[in-house]
C-alpha cells in the first residue's frame, strides 16, 4: 500500500481521535488526492489564432467539463511551441485548430484544421453536391460565356481572398459587354492589372434595389451565428447604360452607408449545414448566402474556410461588435462586450460548440 494510504489509514479520526489527528488527516488527504493521475478517456485539442481568442476557448472549455468531465481539453494557440507530456498522448485524441499551420506537435488522432478553399473549387463542390450556386469560372479576356448559364449580367472578382474579402474590385457587366472587353478598357488603377493570380467572373444574382446577403458561421457543422447586411443607399437600376452600369456598387462590404442585424431564416440556417457537410475536414466556415429578389431562391455564394472568421472575438469585427451592442450610447469598450454576447446568445453558441466538441471527439479521437 502507498504510504500516503498507509498514513491515511493510521490517522483516520476513528483511531486518532478529533483535534489535532483529525486535522494531520485532512491533510494527508489532500496532499493524496493532490498526486492521483487524473484518468480520462479522450483527449481534444483546441488551437485558436492568438490571446484575443483566449476568453472564448476558455469559456467553451468549461462547457465541455460540464458535458463530460471524462474528456481532457488542452487550449493553445498557433504559435506557442510548448507541448503536453509524453503521458497526455497515452489517450485518444483529436486536434480541432482554426490555423492551417500551427507550433504544436500533434503525435495522435485526427487534426481538423482551417484551409483555404479555392473558389472555384468551392463552386465545384457546390455542384457535385446539389446546392445551389451561380455559375463561375476563372475570367479570361476574349472568353464567350454562356449565356443560358451566366445570364444577362454577371460580376468580376479578385481570386485573392485579401481583395476579395472587402470587396474590392467586384464590379458588374453586362456579359455582352464583358466577352468584347480588353485590358487596356479598364482604367489603370483598376485592381484587375495588379492581382497577379486573376479574376473571376460569376453570374450576378440581384438581391433586389438594396444590395444585401446573409453571413452565417457555422462550426462544425453547427450554425453558431447568423447576421444579415443591406446597403442603405439604392443599388440603382440595371437598365443604365453600360457606364452608368459598371460604376453600381454590388458588393455590400463597399456599400457607403450599410446596416447589420443578427437575423436569421430557418431555410437559410438549413442550406449552411448542408454546405458545411460537404466540407467535414473545416472546422469553421463562413458562408455568404443571397436570396434572389425574383424567385426568393437561396444562393451559396462562398465559404470563408481560412479559419479568420470566428468573429465573438476577431480584431477585424470589433467595430461590428461595437455596433450591435450600441457604442454611441454606452462607449466602444462596453458595447463590444454587449456585442459579443449578442452573438453569443443568438444561438447559444458556446454550448453548441460545446456539445458538437463532445461528440466529434467520441466520434472521431484515436
Amino acid at each position: 500500500m502507498p504510504l500516503l494510504d498507509v498514513l491515511a489509514v493510521k490517522c483516520h479520526p476513528q483511531l486518532c481521535g478529533s483535534g489535532r489527528g483529525a486535522l494531520l488527516w485532512r491533510q494527508i488527504i489532500a496532499v493524496r488526492d493532490s498526486c492521483l493521475p487524473i484518468m480520462t478517456e479522450h483527449n481534444l485539442i483546441l488551437i485558436h489564432r492568438g490571446p484575443e481568442y483566449r476568453q472564448d476557448f476558455h469559456e467553451i472549455r468549461d462547457k465541455i467539463r460540464a458535458i463530460d468531465p471524462e474528456l481532457t481539453v488542452l487550449i493553445t494557440a498557433h504559435l506557442v511551441e510548448r507541448q503536453p507530456p509524453a503521458s497526455f498522448w497515452a489517450r485518444p485524441t483529436l486536434t480541432v485548430s482554426l490555423a492551417g499551420e500551427f507550433k504544436l506537435r500533434v503525435q495522435r488522432g485526427p487534426v481538423i484544421k482551417s484551409d483555404t478553399i479555392d473558389k472555384i473549387v468551392q463552386a465545384r463542390v457546390f455542384r457535385e453536391a446539389g446546392l445551389p450556386t451561380p455559375p463561375i469560372q476563372k475570367f479570361q479576356f476574349g472568353a464567350k460565356l454562356d449565356p443560358i448559364l451566366f445570364g444577362e449580367f454577371v460580376v468580376i472578382k479578385p481570386m485573392s481572398v485579401e481583395h476579395a474579402s472587402f470587396g474590392n474590385g467586384v464590379q458588374l457587366f453586362r456579359r455582352r459587354t464583358l466577352e468584347a472587353m480588353k485590358l487596356s478598357d479598364f482604367p489603370r488603377e483598376h485592381l484587375i492589372h495588379k492581382d497577379r493570380r486573376g479574376f473571376l467572373v460569376q453570374r450576378f444574382i440581384d438581391t433586389g434595389p438594396t444590395v444585401n446577403y446573409t453571413r452565417i458561421l457555422t462550426f462544425l457543422g453547427e450554425p453558431l451565428y447568423s447576421y444579415m447586411s443591406w446597403s442603405t443607399v439604392p443599388r440603382g437600376r440595371l437598365d443604365q447604360p453600360d457606364v452608368e452600369l459598371q460604376k453600381l456598387r454590388i458588393a455590400s462590404a463597399r456599400a457607403p452607408s450599410r446596416e447589420r442585424v443578427l437575423r436569421h431564416e430557418e431555410d437559410a440556417i438549413a442550406l449552411a449545414r448542408r454546405v458545411h457537410e460537404v466540407f467535414p475536414t473545416v472546422p469553421l466556415l463562413g458562408i455568404d448566402i443571397v436570396r434572389e429578389e425574383t424567385t426568393r431562391r437561396l444562393f451559396v455564394i462562398e465559404c470563408n474556410a481560412g479559419g479568420n472568421v470566428w468573429h465573438f472575438s476577431s480584431k477585424v469585427n470589433a467595430p461590428l461588435r461595437v455596433l450591435f451592442g450600441g457604442g454611441k450610447q454606452v462607449g466602444e469598450e462596453t458595447a463590444e462586450q454587449i456585442g459579443r454576447q449578442m452573438h453569443i446568445d443568438q444561438f447559444g453558441a458556446f454550448d453548441r460548440a460545446a456539445e458538437v466538441l463532445v461528440r466529434k471527439t467520441r466520434e472521431l479521437a484515436a
